[in-house]
């Protein structure tokens, strides 16, 4: 095996464990709100909202709400 294909396969690995992982945290994440009223759902979704706002972003996300 190449240099390169050894590195690409490293890489490769590193991306897929890096995505399972976030898939795990996503889906524990999903269970937690499982029993939760739309009062706490739209608290959560607040409060992950302005963790990414950004500027441009917020007009990229306004544009799409009007259309």
């Amino acid at each position: 095996m190449s240099q390169t294909a050894a590195k690409e396969a490293h890489e490769t690995v590193d991306v897929k464990t890096i995505v399972d992982d976030l898939v795990a945290g996503a889906r524990t994440a999903m269970r937690a709100f499982d029993d939760a009223d739309q009062a706490r759902v739209d608290e959560a979704v607040t409060a992950l909202a302005w963790a990414i706002y950004e500027p441009g972003r917020a007009e990229e996300l306004a544009r799409l709400a009007v259309e």
